[in-house]
């Protein structure tokens, strides 16, 4: 069996997290504490102007301090207005835009109060159209664990160095190819196809190494 993969929940995961999940057991932190500059409350698409990050804005306060639990969305400013209409202007071109973009609208009807909770949502969501198990959750913290940590590796300044095998993406004519970026750009470029090419992918993906 192989061996298990710990993750922290991030804001629509990158293709590389999906891929490891429909391949081998993974298991989410759900009792660290909030780490800045990550991809928790991130995610990052592709644009007409390169890699695009699309933030959820959280509550003032000592963020990496707070249980991840415990870390509020702010609704200050229209977020879920700008994500939608990022998608929008980025992949209205996409072959399966038309067809899950109005779900994808539906996940931002309410995210609710706690960021922890909006991305389980979302990754609920997400489980179900690629037909993957769900993870399981920690219990408690452990600095060390048995499994391949990927806590914290993958950031908005590393996303791309993980080599996920190319598909055909949006503006790959005049940007080059983009690896790794948020699973929403693979599932409006491939759609139903997503599942196969997880199952491909495992064996050319270049491993995570700190």
């Amino acid at each position: 069996m192989p061996q298990p993969y710990l993750f922290e929940l991030q804001y629509f995961p990158c293709i590389y997290f999906f891929t490891v999940l429909a391949n081998a057991p993974v298991t989410i932190e759900a009792h660290e504490h909030y780490q800045k500059r990550s991809l928790r409350n991130k995610c990052i698409i592709t644009s007409a102007q390169g890699p695009l990050v699309l933030s959820v804005p959280l509550k003032k306060g000592k963020h990496n301090q707070q249980l991840i639990t415990d870390v509020a969305i702010a609704y200050d400013e229209p977020w879920k207005e700008k994500h939608l209409r990022s998608l929008k202007t980025a992949y209205q071109s996409a072959p399966f835009f038309d067809h899950y973009f109005p779900e994808i609208r539906n996940l931002y009807a309410d995210p609710g109060e706690y960021l922890f909770a909006f991305n389980w949502f979302v990754l609920d969501f997400l489980l179900t159209v690629f037909q993957l198990p769900k993870p399981s959750r920690t219990t408690q913290y452990e600095k060390i664990t048995a499994g391949i940590d990927l806590r914290g590796v993958i950031t908005p300044r590393t996303f791309d160095k993980i080599h996920v095998p190319a598909y055909s993406q949006v503006f790959e004519d005049r940007l080059g190819y983009i690896s790794n970026p948020s699973i929403l750009d693979l599932l409006f470029c491939l759609g139903p196809e997503a599942s196969v090419y997880f199952n491909k992918a495992i064996a050319s993906i270049v491993q995570c190494v700190r």
